[in-house]
Formats: structure tokens, sequence, C-alpha cells
């Protein structure tokens, strides 16, 4: 693996990579962090960094998308709890 140091500001400048940032996915580098790294959301995959947790506004999300009852009871049952990839969700 290769790891890379950037100045994030002149990176700003220069890249876009800012603002490809996944939404609740994290944040982009600043210098006030040094220690930080930026990883692709495909890396966090591979790493299981990546946690996917049912949430009441998914829920909601379903129901409004009308599936059906039964699926959304089964789906409720692992309400909150946290898995590392859909395969373990599955």
């Amino acid at each position: 693996m290769i790891v890379y140091g950037v100045d994030p500001e002149k990176e700003r400048q220069v890249t876009g990579i800012y603002s490809k940032i996944v939404q609740n996915g994290g944040k982009y580098l600043d210098s006030q962090s040094p220690g930080d790294i930026l990883i692709s959301d495909k890396t966090a995959e591979i790493l299981k960094l990546k946690q996917y947790i049912v949430t009441d506004s998914i829920i909601e999300k379903l129901r409004g998308e009308k599936v059906p009852v039964a699926v959304l009871e089964k789906i409720e049952a692992f309400k909150d709890i946290r898995f590392r990839s859909p395969k373990d969700f599955s």
C-alpha cells in the first residue's frame, strides 16, 4: 500500500475530491489534524470500516415506498444493530 501526504488546502485547489465525500462518511482533510487520512469508499468497504444500520428514518422511507408490512416487521427486528457489510445483514 502506498500512502501519500498532501497539503489539504493546496489539494482542494487542484482536485475535486473534497466534493465527493460520502454523506455522513467523514470529512475532508484539514491542516489542524495532520494525522487524519482520507480513504476511498471501496477501501473502507474492503477494510470493513463501513457500518450499515437500520434506523427509524430508513424504515419510514421503506413505508413510503410501500414495502409490505410483513417485510417491514422483519426489518424492524434489526433496528439499531450495526452490520459491517451488506452480506452480514443478509
